[in-house]
């Protein structure tokens, strides 16, 4: 009897070691596994966050308006190309900045559009990486910022006395709020804006630490701003930032700021619909 008990405790001690180096060894794999998905995020975030097109720096712009092509020599080491749409009967200049996918190429067409719908002069960019700009994506999100304030002054440059108005989409939605933040312009647009990279992140990836983000551009600094003309526009059926976020910067910003929610708008798309237009021609004129 004594020699049966000997054995099965023999028995389970040798189960319960097994057991534990199973264990040991599938949490050195998850850890592993989890390292390298950390070490994997902070060398591709540029790839999994920017969509660029490159174009040729030869490509020819099909637009009907009339437009001028410019380089920005930015201190960041970046030659960046950007769009003039001139009115120079105008007292109103917009500065866009377009979202994370595409070039001028496409973009053109849509700032072509809105300085005519609005009767407004628009300046629009390419981030490095994309269209005719310098090839490499910006190093980060600090790059992007800088690169933008470096062209609101060339704005500022040659439009005194006129209106500036910082217009972002998306992404850029996150460059112009870090810009405003700090600089002084008579009003600002967002467009289909998140709350801040950091948050939408920790959203797709709850696991994964936030400080490893190059880009972490954010919206809620807004708040900080002197600018009382801020005009934000969201899909209610946005599947890419999620209502929630426009809704929680709604309850940080100044009262005079004004959001219009479009109830079947998405992400992409907000120009098809008539109160898109309304909402932005009515802002602009109260300038």
């Amino acid at each position: 009897m004594n020699l049966m008990i000997f054995g099965l405790r023999w028995l389970l001690k040798l189960i319960s070691c097994k057991f534990k180096k199973l264990l040991l060894r599938f949490l050195v794999v998850i850890l592993f596994v989890y390292l390298l998905s950390i070490i994997l995020l902070y060398f591709l975030q540029s790839k999994i966050l920017f969509l660029p097109t490159v174009l040729d720096q030869n490509y020819q712009f099909d637009l009907k308006e009339s437009f001028s092509e410019h380089f920005l020599e930015a201190s960041t080491g970046d030659k960046v190309h950007y769009m003039k749409f001139s009115k120079p009967l105008s007292n109103v200049v917009i500065l866009y900045f377009h979202g994370n996918a595409g070039a001028l190429d496409s973009w053109s067409y849509f700032a072509q559009k809105l300085s005519k719908r609005l009767n407004a002069e628009v300046w629009i960019m390419d981030y490095p990486g994309f269209g005719k700009s310098s090839e490499g994506i910006a190093k980060s999100g600090s790059d992007l910022v800088e690169i933008g304030r470096e062209l609101l002054n060339k704005v500022r440059e040659v439009n005194q006395g006129r209106k500036i108005v910082l217009f972002g989409r998306s992404l850029g939605s996150g460059v112009v709020s870090e810009i405003a933040a700090t600089e002084a312009v008579d009003a600002v647009i967002l467009e289909t804006p998140f709350y801040s990279i950091r948050v939408r992140a920790e959203e797709l990836f709850p696991l994964l630490p936030t400080f490893i983000l190059k880009y972490d551009l954010d919206n809620s600094k807004l708040r900080n701003s002197s600018i009382e003309n801020i005009l934000v526009l969201y899909g209610e059926q946005d599947k890419m930032i999620p209502v929630s976020h426009p809704e929680r910067l709604q309850k940080i910003y100044s009262g005079n700021s004004k959001f219009i929610k479009i109830k079947e708008g998405g992400h992409n798309g907000l120009p098809m619909f008539d109160e898109y237009w309304k909402g932005l021609n009515q802002f602009v004129e109260a300038l």
